[in-house]
């Protein structure tokens, strides 16, 4: 269950944190058997900026947040979870990574950890970045919006000439070995530039088809976080304390089959933390604006 130890030289990364817009979610909808279900949960769109020395041409995002045009989403996405959440967005990503000095074409990668609308933003507020997403995103948009109006997904969210879809892992008999491969407790993870800095890891699809989720370290000595998405919208889910509410997930037993692999990872792991999109908590509690871009969070 142990994570690899670093090598000579080890390259890691800076991590900072986005805010990119706030959602009210009911906690029923998060928490089985919530124990006050009228209880409102305001929680972040959390993005994160990952910048390495060891890799100085790369600024990478993971997650957008949400878009700061409302109605530019899918009308399906607008008239149902954009008021029901009732989303605000103060600042998006792009305003978010310009505090910190950074600008719009400075972004060379950004990594959607699946496509729900409050984790898309605008992609195309980031011209020269290339966009990462899990391979079973395709039929997503087969076909999107506006061609099918019923559709929550636009169909020009990801251009095809800098789109990188991950190689599929629900096929065993197609899976692509040469990319994924077991990583303690987590059956599939992609070491993205080769130097077991950065893994990709395929979420399944309990969640979202095309769901991942990143691991990244973040010192030379042995830290790590992990860029959950939404594998937990609350963090008692990860501690165990609290189960997933049905409908907050596509496949909810698959879903907490992956939860169980992030816990198992984190217990086996104690200089790893864990990070999530929509983490009340940890956005209130954790190292305050001292984790947001120009800052970053802390290493375990």
């Amino acid at each position: 269950m142990s994570l690899p130890l670093p090598s000579d030289n080890q390259p890691y990364w800076d991590i900072s944190a986005l805010m990119a817009g706030q959602v009210n979610i009911p906690a029923h909808f998060m928490i089985a058997n919530a124990p006050n279900p009228s209880e409102i949960i305001e929680a972040p769109a959390l993005a994160f900026l990952l910048r390495s020395q060891f890799h100085p041409d790369v600024n990478m995002i993971f997650d957008l947040g949400i878009r700061k045009d409302l109605e530019g989403y899918p009308r399906p996405v607008f008239e149902r979870s954009v008021q029901f959440f009732k989303a605000k967005v103060e600042q998006d990503a792009l305003e978010a990574v310009e505090k910190g000095g950074l600008r719009a074409d400075d972004i060379t990668h950004i990594c959607l950890s699946h496509c729900h609308w409050d984790h898309i933003g605008d992609p195309s507020k980031f011209p020269k970045a290339q966009i990462i997403v899990g391979g079973e995103s395709r039929d997503l948009f087969n076909p999107g919006y506006p061609e099918d109006p019923k559709s929550w997904f636009a169909s020009d969210l990801l251009p095809p000439e800098r789109t990188i879809f991950l190689p599929p892992t629900s096929d065993a008999s197609t899976l692509d070995t040469q990319v994924w491969k077991p990583l303690g407790p987590l059956p599939y993870a992609y070491d993205f530039f080769g130097d077991g800095s950065l893994y990709l890891v395929a979420a399944g699809p309990g969640h979202l088809p095309g769901h991942i989720n990143a691991l990244v370290r973040t010192s030379a000595d042995g830290g790590w976080a992990y860029l959950g998405g939404d594998c937990a919208h609350d963090w008692r889910h990860i501690t165990g304390e609290a189960d997933i509410a049905e409908g907050s997930h596509r496949d909810t037993a698959l879903a907490k089959e992956h939860i169980s692999y992030v816990r198992k990872l984190r217990e086996a792991n104690p200089r790893l933390r864990v990070l999530l999109a929509h983490d009340k908590g940890w956005y209130e509690n954790g190292e305050g604006e001292a984790a947001f871009w120009p800052g970053k969070v802390k290493s375990a």
